[in-house]
């Protein structure tokens, strides 16, 4: 049989190069987990980004789709609302404008038939005090 002496060193030496391998294993998943959450909190820390630029006003920033996973589809999501929002954005600035010419065209033309219409208004608000042109009317059968 062995010698106990033997066997506890044998012991030991395997017991030493179990631990190694455990911390070397250990520190291989260590920076596999890392890799991994990293490849996903990377590009949602960009998204978040773009979403804040988004959120501040810049509707000229996109989302980098940098892969067709769930995060790459938000992306193109991100991009696709900021183009409709700068569609519609578009679209009210060019109403706006539109209104504001009918507007100023509307108050050139007021401008120049006010001289008229103010002498016409006067007079008949002039009429209605006086008691002028309050006939009564003309559409009963005579006698009544």
């Amino acid at each position: 049989m062995y010698p106990r002496e033997e066997v506890i060193q044998q012991t030991r030496q395997l017991q030493t190069t179990l631990t190694g391998y455990s911390f070397l294993l250990a520190l291989i998943f260590g920076f596999i987990i890392f890799y991994f959450t990293r490849s996903i909190t990377t590009p949602l820390q960009k998204l978040t980004r773009v979403a804040e630029e988004i959120s501040n006003g810049n509707l000229q920033v996109t989302a980098p789709v940098e892969s067709l996973d769930e995060v790459g589809t938000l992306a193109e999501t991100i991009n696709r609302m900021t183009e409709q929002l700068q569609d519609t954005y578009n679209n009210l600035e060019r109403r706006i404008t539109e209104r504001t010419v009918d507007l100023e065209i509307s108050a050139v033309k007021q401008k120049h038939a006010l001289p008229n219409c103010s002498i016409s208004a006067r007079s008949q608000n002039n009429q209605q005090r006086a008691g002028i042109g309050n006939s009564p009317p003309t559409d009963y059968p005579a006698g009544q």
